[in-house]
């Protein structure tokens, strides 16, 4: 592929981007919508940050409804929970993050029961993300 194409490719990817009040509902075409507010921490296996705060969110209290979604196979996801002991679901979403919205990793996004985006921060380490979770409480 020549940088033409990948330029190319990441204009579509750009112009697949939704406004905040729907994009969210691509990810819950493959993800049931929550009952209540929730905060969606999206993290990617290649990210650098996020392979820095995925370990550490075993460490931290996690009040409410939290989802980690990576951009990995469900049988990374089980590895993932049964090494480091999560007690929070952990799904996959394997399409662009681009898609909804989300350009850098690890972002956490609050969403409302109607899977309507209330707030979105890029976290990029565990002191940032735990600032995001503390005003959820």
């Amino acid at each position: 592929m020549i940088l033409k194409d990948v330029l190319k490719r990441a204009t579509l990817l750009e112009d697949e981007v939704v406004t905040a009040e729907k994009r969210f509902e691509k990810i819950f075409e493959e993800i049931p919508l929550p009952a209540k507010e929730t905060i969606y921490c999206m993290v990617s296996f290649s990210c650098l940050h996020c392979v820095d705060v995925i370990p550490k969110l075993s460490q931290v209290e996690l009040n409410g409804e939290f989802i980690l979604v990576t951009d990995g196979e469900e049988a990374d996801n089980e590895t993932l929970i049964n090494e480091l002991g999560f007690d929070f679901p952990v799904i996959s979403y394997t399409s662009p993050y681009i898609q909804l919205g989300i350009v850098n990793t690890p972002t956490c996004v609050q969403v409302n029961s109607a899977g309507e985006v209330i707030r979105e921060q890029y976290t990029e380490n565990i002191d940032e993300l735990l600032r995001f979770l503390h005003d959820f409480d």
